[in-house]
């Protein structure tokens, strides 16, 4: 700093003027800001400064009053993969497009985190998924599904159990709580739009936020994410509501009553086999459009596990063409988890219950296409709209 305020004095000789960038400038020390209040006060007419941060909270406050602030937000999933395959396009980066998302993924809006993991992988034949996986290691998505399953169904020891397994990979606790906070804060907001109770996921998250906290500063970070979790699965008015599954079970008095009537007066087999007719004859809904946004609710509290559920209320139902319906969601990230085989299995296990007919689920992107393809055609990126997301 010293040195920078005894070069500051001197004019610029062949620009106009002096740009001082100082990257991550919440590292200088309490003196060191002391000594540049004053030229940041009163800097030459041909002097800018930019300050460059991200932690705006370690910066003192008569540094702040004297800057003018420009907070970036964090760039959007999608965003960052069309820009990463626009950079592998240009420098010949054989790179699959599952590996594209992971890295978007795990660089939390961070253009150039993104961009420097894919470089650190460019020496690579071909980037896969599993190439990503090995170098950015463990993050514990895989795992959250168990944990939701356990908390929904209020299982104890399923809890411990994932969590020891979230340990033994060697996630960070935090990172894995992060995913959690995540999906519940998704689940609150689609919550919120359908009118639908919040009490479960506001006591939820409030234990996440809190244990996330904890989790920094304790000598054992599984016990206190244990200690969060377990709490929820207490039988107490503040654990997350368990979604039961509705039984339909059709009660009919009068079929014995005729059947022991027929047994006395004929023992042929005969009313045996008319019996059965009047229950197996159900009518199935007609499957159109209409038919199926007033049953939606009802295939939502059906599907299993939790994850795929919470996924599945982000889509809706935008098309029904030959025995295909078509979910369209706002989000990728809820169309590759219902894309999954085992997820889109799950759904159209329920609509072959509702409507007595086997139906296929196609996922798909808002705005038209099959969601990889959309992104690719799109030839305006408005960065304004980019999401801040809080963790």
């Amino acid at each position: 700093v010293r040195d920078l305020i005894e070069k500051i004095q001197f004019s610029p000789v062949v620009a106009a003027a002096k740009v001082y960038i100082i990257d991550e400038v919440h590292m200088l020390t309490k003196e060191a800001f002391n000594a540049l209040l004053k030229t940041l006060e009163e800097p030459p007419p041909y002097a800018y400064f930019i300050l460059a941060t991200t932690e705006l909270n370690k910066i003192p406050v008569t540094v702040q009053s004297r800057c003018q602030c420009f907070p970036f937000r964090h760039i959007r999933e999608e965003d960052i993969i069309r820009r990463l395959q626009f950079i592998a396009d240009q420098e010949h980066i054989d790179i699959d497009r599952e590996a594209l998302r992971s890295i978007a993924h795990v660089s939390e809006g961070g253009m150039r985190d993104a961009i420097s993991l894919m470089d650190q992988m460019r020496s690579l034949e071909k980037i896969t998924l599993e190439d990503v996986s090995q170098r950015i290691g463990a993050t514990g998505q895989e795992y959250v599904e168990d944990v939701l399953t356990a908390l929904e169904q209020q299982d104890r020891e399923a809890v411990m159990k994932s969590i020891a397994k979230v340990e033994e990979a060697g996630v960070p606790l935090d990172v894995f709580t992060r995913h959690l906070l995540k999906i519940t804060r998704e689940s609150l907001h689609e919550a919120i739009e359908n009118a639908e109770s919040t009490d479960g996921l506001l006591t939820l998250q409030r234990m996440l936020l809190h244990a996330i906290r904890d989790i920094r500063v304790s000598p054992v970070p599984g016990l206190v994410l244990e200690a969060a979790l377990l709490s929820l699965c207490e039988d107490s008015g503040d654990a997350p509501p368990v979604v039961k599954k509705p039984q339909v079970q059709e009660k009919k008095e009068p079929p014995p009553e005729k059947k022991e009537e027929v047994v006395e007066d004929t023992p042929e087999p005969e009313p045996e086999e008319k019996e059965p007719e009047p229950e197996v004859v159900v009518e199935a809904p007609a499957v159109s459009l209409d038919v199926l946004h007033e049953v939606w609710p009802t295939v939502l509290k059906e599907v299993s596990p939790a994850s795929v559920k919470m996924s599945l209320k982000n889509g809706r139902v935008s098309k029904v063409e030959e025995g295909t319906i078509t979910v369209s969601f706002t989000s990728a990230f809820h169309k590759d988890k219902v894309q999954e085989t085992e997820a889109s299995r799950s759904v159209e296990e329920v609509l072959e219950k509702i409507f007595k007919k086997t139906l296929k689920l196609q996922c798909s992107l808002e705005g038209g296409g099959n969601g990889d393809a959309a992104v690719e055609q799109e030839e305006v990126v408005n960065m304004a709209d980019a999401a801040a997301e809080i963790f």
